[in-house]
């Protein structure tokens, strides 16, 4: 039997999934289904059947993806785009006879997906004596007073920090703070940049009285991994 597996509005590093299903090791057959609102997304080169999707979000978003697992009779459908929503309705796919790769736990998806609740949560199983993993020390604000106070309980010894919106995807709204990013040997040296200084993000933050939740964080320096689990009923892979 072939099956037919979805991906919707995904980063570009999905490719890599599609082709470690493409020729996976038991020779099951697969039909790889991409959508995305940009016409020329990169994956698309690696999908058997691709279109655009609207860009739409919330309750509109999930009747799209109800209607397109039925219209192209998808057995798989693997979310990236309101994974969180979608999680907490899996019964309606489960209705039409679609297996959905997303934690099935809509509430958990929620609390990991917002970084603040993710942090209150770690920090309140080591309270209960379960420690987890250490977290670097952060402020959550949303007006430019709470930005400079945060900063300026934050910054001693040197210490390097960033911002980060609490709710958010990828490197999106993420800035290093470094006065250094204002000099001219920055500009002519730097091709591209994810610093900010702190006077200028103070000066676009007070633009407004308030603004969505921010992290003001002790920024981790050295190498960055990014870390995907396939779970099953007994085992955890690690790709």
């Amino acid at each position: 039997m072939v099956l037919n597996i979805w991906f919707n509005r995904w980063f570009s590093t999905v490719s890599h999934y599609m082709e470690l299903i493409r020729h996976n090791p038991d020779q099951q057959e697969f039909v790889i289904f991409g959508t995305h609102p940009n016409p020329d997304t990169v994956y698309f080169n690696y999908c058997d059947v691709f279109g655009t999707e609207p860009d739409i979000g919330g309750d509109a978003y999930l009747q799209f993806c109800l209607n397109y697992c039925l219209e192209n009779q998808i057995h798989i459908f693997v979310p990236r785009k309101e994974n969180v929503l979608i999680s907490q309705y899996l019964d309606k796919f489960t209705e039409i006879g679609v297996k959905v790769l997303v934690c099935p736990d809509g509430d958990l998806m929620a609390m990991m997906d917002d970084k603040a609740a993710m942090y209150r949560s770690l920090k309140s199983q080591e309270t209960e004596g379960n420690f987890i993993v250490a977290i670097p020390s952060y402020r959550i604000v949303n007006n430019a007073t709470d930005f400079q106070k945060a900063y300026d309980e934050l910054s001693y010894d040197n210490m390097k920090l960033c911002i980060k919106p609490v709710i958010g995807e990828g490197a999106s709204g993420f800035r290093i703070i470094d006065d250094r990013s204002e000099t001219i040997p920055f500009i002519f040296s730097t091709a591209s940049s994810q610093k900010i200084s702190y006077e200028t993000a103070y000066k676009i933050l007070q633009t407004e009285d308030h603004f969505p939740d921010l992290m003001v964080l002790e920024y981790l320096d050295g190498y960055e991994y990014s870390i995907d689990c396939l779970a099953g009923a007994n085992t955890v892979s690690i790709v």
